[in-house]
This record gives structure tokens, C-alpha cells and sequence, in this order.
């Protein structure tokens, strides 16, 4: 994603409709959800997020969970994940910022949204681990 402020343009359509700047699944009608997962640029101590829904308002996902691994290869159905953000409430049109306890490094995030919707950015918050 993106580090850039989100933008909004009033007539940008491509293929699948609607431009928007973020990231946006298609709706679910058969339950579940949609995540997607994210390598951190460096293993680091995670300390919180900015969910930024800016822009997204009757198509924001309702709620997010989010989790960590710390893994030498790409995750898999293997990877342990660890819940850093239970699920929550996120709000339409703004910046959704959560706060993280766990002291542990990580490598991988795993943004979770129930069921769908968009997400103009992604910020994680924290600092580098030092190698140990």
C-alpha cells in the first residue's frame, strides 16, 4: 500500500468500476472473509495500526482482526499467527488506529475484514527489533 495520502477522483472508472485508491474486495454473499498478507520492510516490535478507511463509506469492511508471524519463509497453512488486534469495530471514512501490547517481533501481518470492503492504507507502527 501506499504512504501517501489516499486521493478521490469524482469520475475514474476502470474495468471492475469505481476506481479507488486502497485496496477493495468484492462483496461476499456466502459468508467468510477476505485478508491479505503483508512482509514487513524488517522484523520489528509492533506497537499499533492505522486502518485508514478514507474514502471508502458505504463499502468499508465493518470490522478487521489482525495478526503477526515471525517466519524465515513466505507464511503458509503452517504459519502460526498471532492475534495482535482481535476483531473490531472500524469506522467509515476515517483513520481507525489500534494499539499493540505484545512485545514480540514479527515479520508478516495479516489483515483480516469481516466480511469485505476497502481499506485506503495500512500503517504499522513500531520499532526495529535488535537481533538477539
Amino acid at each position: 500500500m501506499l504512504d501517501d495520502a489516499p486521493v478521490f477522483y469524482t469520475d475514474r472508472y476502470d474495468e471492475h468500476g469505481k476506481w479507488m485508491d486502497g485496496w477493495e474486495t468484492r462483496r461476499r454473499r456466502g459468508g467468510g472473509n477476505d485478508c491479505c498478507i503483508l512482509q514487513l520492510g524488517a522484523k520489528g516490535i509492533i506497537s499499533g495500526f492505522d486502518l485508514n478507511t478514507r474514502f471508502f463509506t458505504g463499502n468499508h469492511p465493518p470490522r478487521a482482526k489482525i495478526e503477526g508471524a515471525l517466519t524465515d519463509t513466505e507464511p503458509d497453512d503452517s504459519t502460526e499467527w498471532v492475534e495482535l488486534i482481535g476483531e473490531s469495530d472500524l469506522a467509515p471514512d476515517s483513520h481507525n488506529l489500534f494499539q499493540v501490547t505484545d512485545d514480540r517481533p514479527f515479520n508478516y501481518i495479516r489483515l483480516n475484514i469481516y466480511p469485505d470492503g476497502g481499506v485506503s492504507r495500512s500503517r504499522v507502527l513500531g520499532q526495529l527489533a535488535q537481533e538477539r
